[in-house]
């Protein structure tokens, strides 16, 4: 199966107009949910892979010497896979007073829902405190590394539970964000769905009109059922960074911050290959507009993916906003 994302899915089925958007814009933009690419997995409910965590070395030798065998070491990996439901209950009441355009819109109102769900999930979930869930880029990119002592952020300390491409803006308190950078693909950073699944985890049943019981009272509805079997798979755990520690009021962000952007997309998500995509809350896309104005590394372009009119980071790193992107962070002190 090639590559897909959940937007192409929806385009393969006919799905189109308001009904064929699985993130429909009535209240959220998360981006990020269509712009993931998903690949089977190797198992009906997971995956497993392994990463390498070494290469082997050549030999340099002289004629007649001696060749040393070089070695290279892999470490496994084991990723879930989470069944996510949704449902819509519209009394038939409703349906015949609105008209079957109001249906529309609340099937899409669900949807979007639905997709706000799961990228509050990657953005902030915890995979600890809700066992069915899989674990989110959150946990994986948690803890910063203090950039001291010989180590980095593109190096961790491996005696501290500082995480690789974790980057710490100095912020502090219960009011920072984050930013997200993700190099999607098969061998990088993509999203699973069960293996043999022709239809990505995805399935839409409609249910047509049923009867909704309460005691020994009962009314007519209207049921539209949504399931997506899904997960994240990180093989290589160099294509996803973040910043995070960032100050979210207007006066506080720093300019410093471009630093630490360009930092990231030149050391740290060197390995990999295809488009770097960055994502950011509304708050700090405010920011950026005043960098676009001032023409300060943000360009407005529509040299992406989608070909559409879209902020680009030095003209080459996509940025999208992603409301589920939270401004109350917490902030999580480098180690």
């Amino acid at each position: 199966m090639g590559e897909q994302t959940l937007t192409t899915y929806y385009s393969l089925l006919g799905l189109h107009g308001i009904k064929g958007k699985p993130a429909e814009t009535l209240f959220e933009k998360n981006p990020i949910v269509k712009d993931a690419p998903i690949f089977p997995a190797n198992e009906k409910m997971g995956h497993t892979g392994s990463r390498p965590t070494s290469m082997p070395a050549p030999t340099f030798r002289k004629v007649s010497g001696y060749t040393t065998p070089g070695t290279a070491t892999w470490s496994p990996y084991t990723e879930d896979i989470s069944i996510v439901d949704g449902a819509a209950i519209i009394p038939r009441d409703v349906i015949r007073i609105e008209g079957p355009e109001k249906l529309i819109y609340i099937e899409a109102a669900h949807r979007e829902g639905f997709i706000q769900a799961i990228a509050g999930h990657w953005f902030q979930g915890s995979v600890v405190t809700a066992p069915e869930k899989y674990k989110s880029f959150n946990e994986r990119y948690q803890t910063p590394d203090n950039d001291t002592s010989g180590n980095s952020p593109e190096n961790p300390d491996t005696t501290t539970a500082a995480q690789r491409n974790v980057y710490d803006a100095g912020g502090t308190g219960s009011d920072t964000t984050s930013i997200w950078f993700f190099r999607w693909g098969a061998e990088q950073v993509h999203l699973i769905s069960p293996s043999n699944d022709p239809q990505n985890g995805v399935t839409e049943e409609d249910k047509g009109i049923q009867t909704q019981w309460s005691t020994s009272t009962f009314r007519n509805v209207y049921v539209k059922l949504w399931e997506w079997w899904h997960g994240i798979a990180v093989p290589n755990q160099a294509c996803v960074a973040r910043i995070r520690n960032i100050e979210s009021g207007m006066d506080a962000i720093d300019a410093g911050l471009k630093k630490l952007i360009f930092r990231v997309i030149n050391e740290g998500l060197t390995e990999g290959t295809g488009t770097i995509w960055m994502y950011i809350p509304p708050r700090l896309k405010t920011h950026f507009d005043v960098l676009l104005e001032a023409k300060q590394n943000v360009i407005f372009s529509r040299d992406n993916p989608y070909n559409v009119g879209m902020p680009m980071w030095g003209g080459t790193i996509p940025i999208q906003v992603c409301q589920k992107i939270p401004i109350t962070e917490t902030y999580v002190a480098a180690v």
